[in-house]
């Protein structure tokens, strides 16, 4: 019997993509195969966030252009799993009478039961699969290139910031068992995987729930211990999270990389104190300085986000003060968000969306500048670059990124094709820069 053949559209943030490759890995060895093209398909999954209203705009849009393609296409069912199904059901159901079938976040191991039967002719949109709290997750399939991996240490948060509602869709903060942690990047590692980039809603708080005590530098000491990986990289740690002993791992493990991905949110006390962010503004300058001081050659990466209910001129000027003073090598920022299940919904004093506009356009422009400004003091140096893929801007190069670029975020690396290959690790000279990213000879 031929493979039932499955497009899959994976959208939202790497936890997501995890999710993804999670229940590809159930499918796979159970009869299905990942189709390109959706007129093609016999099912159509789709993996979706609904984190903020832009988020829930894509997820909508990617489910109404599916839906579409099932009519004109051999598809079968559509299927909805992850964030969306978990918060916003009644709306999709309201809205897509057409789909077949949901899986909120508890139910997508049971994904291939949920597929089996629509494609058996009987639709299960009102069933619910089973949930299968404590089961060990069967093997992956890679949605990123074979030598980089997501690895994710746990689920949920515990904190309480007011305009997040990832707790109300996620869960309060749960960490993996580090033994299955390590054996994940066991396995990844024996099928090639050099480079994992750890991640969370929060990684500095590693083993708070479980230990009552901060795991993650114990964590990187036995993920060092794992043979074929060259790189570890910490994403989405929490600032008040980071702590002497983490400092100092991040400084001497030799396979964690010299980058940290902390997101601050904002740097007016005022604002952060609305916020719900324990950190103070002095609090976040020093913290940085330590970190500068305690690992050499650290790239920093933040998000901010404008326009916060109550953010004043001064409010926003003390932001752009702090951003230029910090010279993140990356960071990003947003516009606020007013979600109705947050907290900060009910906040008084909203910024007009014009105002928000400008102050989003003046601080990107500002971010943009320092990076590049980074960017090109790596001008002359030589760097360890990992090659992810043949270059689809300049047909002469490959590329790659070093240490200080995460995957999919933070620029790039060119290197002459005929350098190396993908999932090489190779010693080059940066010898030009080009906004964010960098052109790189062999040395």
């Amino acid at each position: 019997m031929r493979a039932r053949r499955l497009f899959v559209v994976s959208l939202g943030c790497p936890k997501n993509l995890v999710d993804t490759e999670t229940m590809l890995g159930r499918l796979l060895p159970s009869g299905y195969a990942i189709e390109a093209d959706p007129k093609r398909a016999d099912a159509i999954l789709i993996n979706t966030c609904s984190f903020i209203e832009p988020a829930r705009r894509e997820s909508l849009d990617a489910i109404a252009e599916c839906l579409g393609l099932k009519r004109r296409g051999k598809a079968k069912a559509v299927i909805v799993t992850g964030c969306m199904p978990q918060s916003h059901r009644e709306l999709l159901e309201e809205r897509f009478p057409e789909i077949d079938a949901f899986l909120n976040l508890e139910q997508e191991a049971g994904v291939v039961e949920t597929l089996n039967r629509l494609l058996l002719g009987r639709k299960g949109k009102k069933a619910r699969a089973q949930t299968t709290e404590g089961e060990t997750p069967s093997a992956r399939l890679l949605l990123t290139p074979t030598h980089t991996a997501y690895l994710r240490i746990s689920d949920g948060c515990s904190h309480g910031c007011s305009f997040c509602t990832i707790p109300k869709i996620r869960g309060p903060h749960l960490s993996r068992p580090m033994d299955d942690i390590v054996a994940e990047a066991r396995d990844l590692a024996a099928a090639g995987t050099r480079e994992l980039n750890l991640i969370a809603q929060d990684t500095s708080a590693y083993g708070l729930d479980t230990e009552g005590r901060r795991l993650l530098p114990a964590l990187l000491e036995q993920l060092c211990a794992v043979d074929g990986l060259d790189w570890i990289r910490l994403m989405y740690a929490y600032p008040s999270g980071i702590t002497d002993k983490l400092i100092e791992s991040i400084g001497w493990l030799d396979k964690v990389v010299p980058y940290l991905d902390l997101p601050f949110q904002h740097a007016s006390e005022r604002v952060l104190k609305a916020m719900r962010r324990p950190a103070s503004h002095a609090y976040l300058e020093g913290l940085i300085e330590k970190l500068r001081a305690g690992i050499s050659e650290i790239s920093l990466r933040s998000t901010f986000i404008v326009g916060f209910p109550g953010e004043t001129d001064a409010d926003f000027e003390r932001l752009m003060e702090f951003c230029r003073a910090m010279q993140f090598d990356h960071a990003g920022c947003f516009i606020y968000s007013n979600e109705e299940k947050a907290a900060s919904a009910g906040l008084p004093d909203p910024v007009p969306p014009e105002v928000q506009e400008e102050r989003a356009e003046r601080l990107a422009a500002l971010l943009t500048e320092v990076s590049e400004k980074k960017v090109a003091e790596r001008v002359g140096i030589e760097a360890d670059v990992l090659i992810d893929a043949d270059s689809d801007v300049f047909p002469d190069y490959l590329r790659g990124r070093h240490s200080g670029q995460a995957p999919d975020i933070d620029g790039v690396v060119y290197v002459p094709r005929a350098s190396a290959e993908a999932g090489q690790l190779v010693r080059c000279r940066l010898t030009a820069a080009q906004g964010y990213d960098l052109f790189a000879e062999l040395v």
